[in-house]
């Protein structure tokens, strides 16, 4: 059998392409006419949307502009401003959650909230150092202008300046300065005398005039206010043994500068001096107690008759023992 299909057909006969690829062919083509006529029936796709147009070309000209300045070129301007914010920044980041921010309700939060008394917190004992701590709750000008006003007798109003806040810390420094002052000035007044007298060489410095003035000035204000208050307190007298300390104390800067003058070798000098800062301070208290006392005339006028004599008596022994005895 020839291996060329042609060859086999004698007469030539036409050539069957589905004879010769047997039934699948001519399957495959009706189904290929199938799916074009279906296709004809679809409706056409739509179109497919148009490209957008490209942008318009960025205008070329050159413009001046505004720029902010950078943090350096800010710190280059005001470096003290930028040092202050890079010193909070540098606070805030190190800082751990609730500690060191002041928006915080509670930035501590071992620390009692705002207005709010630490439950743990224990009333100090009275003697305690913190007991007294109040008492020396002052700021130089308050100092200042208490004994500025001790110096100023009338009008009455020291008790009013004090009132919110009596202090011991200008008293205690006074009478301490005070007490060194009057031993110095006394040893200094009989060192003048002796060299008057050429008798200089056989000169000693007493010391005991060192215990005498603190003896005298440290009992006297603490032991007189410390009277005045039990009997404003026996009276039903609205006083604070702090207020009354407070008082008693600033009366004797007038001391102060008496004592120093006092070096004057003259007699007569030294007994106006003395006598002059006794009615000072005594009229400082009569007219400050006056106000509280008032209401009960009779036993107000006593009281005060018994505090101005305790104050001149106070100037007499001072002239009498420190500034007498060496004349």
């Amino acid at each position: 059998m020839s291996a060329n299909p042609f060859e086999d057909d004698p007469e030539g006969a036409a050539f069957e392409p589905a004879a010769m690829f047997g039934k699948s062919y001519g399957t495959s083509l009706s189904a290929s006419s199938s799916a074009a006529n279906n296709a004809a029936l679809l409706p056409p796709p739509s179109p497919a949307p148009a490209a957008p147009p490209p942008p318009a070309a960025a205008d070329s000209s050159i413009s001046f502009q505004d720029f902010q300045l950078g943090n350096e070129a800010a710190a280059f301007q005001n470096p003290q401003s930028h040092d202050e914010s890079m010193s909070s920044s540098l606070i805030a980041n190190a800082a751990p959650a609730g500690f060191g921010s002041s928006d915080s309700p509670q930035a501590n939060p071992f620390a009692a909230a705002p207005g709010q008394a630490d439950p743990d917190a224990k009333p100090a004992k009275f003697w305690h150092i913190a007991y007294y701590s109040d008492l020396f709750n002052v700021n130089t000008k308050e100092v200042g202008l208490r004994i500025g006003k001790s110096m100023v007798p009338y009008p009455p109003t020291f008790f009013e300046m004090v009132k919110p806040n009596p202090d011991l810390y200008g008293p205690f420094w006074i009478a301490t300065t005070l007490v060194f002052i009057m031993a110095a000035t006394g040893n200094l007044g009989s060192y003048v005398k002796a060299l008057e007298n050429n008798t200089s060489e056989s000169w000693e410095y007493d010391v005991t005039k060192m215990s005498a003035a603190a003896g005298t000035v440290y009992g006297y204000l603490l032991f007189v206010p410390l009277g005045v208050w039990a009997v404003t307190k026996y009276y039903k007298i609205g006083l604070a043994l702090r207020e009354v300390l407070c008082i008693y104390g600033y009366s004797f800067f007038i001391w102060l500068p008496i004592s120093i003058a006092c070096v004057e070798p003259n007699m007569v000098v030294r007994w106006i001096l003395t006598m002059g800062a006794g009615v000072m301070s005594a009229l400082l208290i009569v007219f400050n107690f006056w106000g509280p006392l008032k209401n009960d005339r009779k036993k107000g006028l006593i009281m005060l008759l018994i505090m101005a004599a305790l104050q001149m008596a106070f100037a007499f022994v001072c002239q009498l023992y420190f500034f007498t005895s060496y004349s």
